[in-house]
């Protein structure tokens, strides 16, 4: 499969499932993470007062905002990727930190849910992290192949 084609697929996925998280009423979402919550967390849960689950609660909602943002910042540092390599860094982060603003204002719309600074910060920093992270790896493995190409001269 060509490149541009896998991660505009990728993308627009991404982007999907965090519109159709996004369109969840407040309590079909919260249900969601709580069923997150019983399911890998039942041992705690058990002992845990109601202000440790609540917090449980907020940091596994956190968490998905965090990673489905990480797994876009792939999928976008890639496609920018495959059309220019000057800028790419930047060009990602406007279009992830752009698309966490619009879902927010998005959820501004859904029934008990509300737009929140923090979770754009969040989606932020999960988006950055996962485009430092791309671009650190396709450094040291652009490093790697040159030291084996010198190694294959000599």
């Amino acid at each position: 499969m060509n490149k541009k084609i896998f991660w505009w697929a990728a993308t627009i996925m991404i982007m999907l499932a965090i519109f159709y998280f996004s369109n969840q009423d407040g309590g079909r979402s919260s249900s969601m993470s709580e069923g997150i919550m019983e399911r890998f967390f039942s041992s705690f849960l058990e002992d845990a007062s109601a202000s440790q689950q609540e917090m449980l609660h907020t940091l596994i909602r956190k968490m998905g905002h965090f990673s489905i943002y990480f797994a876009l910042g792939i999928a976008v540092i890639n496609l920018i990727r495959c059309y220019r390599n000057d800028k790419a860094f930047i060009f990602s982060t406007l279009i992830c930190l752009a698309y966490a603003i619009s879902d927010e204002i998005h959820q501004s719309f859904i029934a008990e849910r509300s737009p929140a600074v923090t979770d754009v910060l969040i989606d932020l920093v999960g988006s950055l992290a996962a485009i430092s992270l791309t671009l650190l790896l396709i450094h040291l493995i652009k490093q790697r192949k040159q030291k084996q190409q010198l190694h294959q001269v000599k």
